[in-house]
């Protein structure tokens, strides 16, 4: 096997035990459903969907978010945890 093909076998391995980065969850609903949800709209769904989520350092209160995701769109940012494996697709909110 060569190092080019042992590396890429790594990557995905790693790929698929490791949680989608905020970027893979944006360019898969901007493919899917054609915008770019902002990435506290992803850290709000996490959230919601019990997804591990750490605090991000500009967020201005523990206890509040400044900007929730919209009702309508948690429906596809969901969809794209479901795609990465981050939830299985019988949890709900």
């Amino acid at each position: 096997m060569n190092i080019l093909a042992s590396i890429l076998e790594q990557v995905e391995i790693k790929r698929k035990t490791d949680m989608a980065a905020y970027k893979e969850i944006q360019d898969f609903v901007k493919k899917k459903h054609g915008y770019i949800p902002k990435t506290c709209w992803i850290a709000h769904c996490k959230e919601v969907f019990g997804i591990s989520v750490k605090m991000a350092n500009n967020r201005i209160s523990p206890e509040k978010r400044t900007h929730p995701c919209p009702e309508k769109k948690i429906g596809d940012i969901k969809e794209a945890f479901i795609y990465f494996k981050m939830m299985s697709s019988s949890n709900s909110e």
